[in-house]
């Protein structure tokens, strides 16, 4: 089984113009995830961005660093045919879909769900699989910490950016697991320059990234939290 992961970053955000290349005590918002993802269980590491020309500055930093990467010509299906490619390429029987707007994506969780896989432990015919909380699986993507995993085969299903299609079908072919909700009234994907300033301090008062969710409810001061109801209104 080849699980391939892929990050999509691009500098053309509306609510953050340049995001992927903002400093995060020091480096790229995106090297921070690219980092991150290599404490996964997985065969390849992919970096997916745009031939426009504004998107270079990421080419650039993945080819010195030695990171594979691949651009596409922006296109409104963008997310869908970055993947499509990936699969194709690196001939993947799973995708991981990470931002690359998450700098603290939970990458611990995600390994006990590619380890479920590996051991063929979830059925053969499972075709998504993420982090959840109860029933409610967006709230995940919302706080920074959720990546999704997609059958390659289901790739056709992928929005414009979202995965709403296969998370929200209600298909009886997909697998969540299951955190705590007290654990996630709070937003690290950097959307806007204020997300930004939570994972600064997240990194400041932790002297590193977070190893998980836990450690950045523990550090984060009450008025830099969120309501789950405002949560969840405000990022549908």
């Amino acid at each position: 089984m080849r699980i391939v992961a892929g990050i999509q970053a691009r500098m053309g955000s509306t609510r953050f113009p340049g995001k992927s290349a903002a400093n995060l005590a020091g480096k790229m918002v995106v090297e921070h995830v690219v980092d991150r993802a290599r404490k996964l269980d997985v065969d390849d590491i992919v970096l997916l961005t745009t031939c426009l020309p504004e998107d270079n500055v990421l080419a650039d930093w993945a080819e010195k660093r030695g990171t594979d990467f691949i651009r596409e010509d922006f296109h409104p299906l963008q997310c869908f045919y970055w993947y499509y490619k990936m699969a194709k390429i690196y001939e993947a029987d799973y995708v991981v879909r990470i931002c690359g707007d998450a700098p603290f994506f939970d990458y611990k969780t995600m390994n006990i769900i590619i380890k479920y896989l590996r051991l063929h432990i979830l059925g053969s015919d499972t075709v998504y699989l993420s982090q959840k909380i109860g029933e409610i699986w967006g709230i995940m993507h919302r706080s920074g910490m959720a990546t999704e995993i997609i059958k390659a085969d289901h790739i056709y299903k992928i929005m414009e950016h979202t995965t709403w299609g296969l998370h929200n079908s209600g298909n009886s072919h997909r697998f969540g697991l299951n955190l705590d909700p007290q654990y996630f009234n709070w937003k690290c994907s950097v959307d806007t320059p204020k997300d930004l300033e939570t994972c600064q301090y997240v990194m400041d008062h932790l002297g590193r990234a977070p190893f998980d969710y836990l450690e950045i409810d523990s550090v984060l001061p009450d008025n830099m939290k969120i309501d789950g109801d405002e949560l969840e209104q405000k990022y549908k």
